[in-house]
């Protein structure tokens, strides 16, 4: 019994890097397939992968310069008049504002090792 649980969960973690994998390609090779995998699964699907990892660094950085993110993150370059909807915990991690161009690594990473 133990060792099929162990085989299974080994099972699932394949397949899941596998999946990351495949939409890491589709992202860089196709595109448009990409975005309509994503409409598939997502309500209102980003136009990039990982991007709340984007937002929070920059949240970070606009918070740090004084601006009010709860009204608007100006900082942040994908889309203009979002508000900030995260916990208050990540705007004192000031140590995400230097990693910002490093965010969709640092983010599959995460998620593969998360799998």
């Amino acid at each position: 019994m133990l060792s099929r649980l162990v085989l299974s969960r080994y099972t699932l973690s394949a397949a899941g890097l596998l999946v990351l994998g495949v939409t890491c390609v589709l992202y860089a090779v196709q595109p448009p397939l990409y975005q309509s995998l994503m409409l598939l699964m997502l309500k209102l699907p980003a136009v990039a992968p990982f991007t709340d990892w984007h937002w929070i660094p920059s949240a970070v950085r606009c918070w740090a310069e004084g601006v009010d993110v709860y009204v608007e993150n100006t900082c942040y370059s994908y889309e203009s008049g979002l508000s900030y909807n995260y916990s208050p915990v990540w705007l004192r991690l000031t140590f995400l504002r230097t990693g910002e161009q490093w965010s969709s690594t640092a983010a599959l990473a995460m998620a593969a090792l998360f799998l």
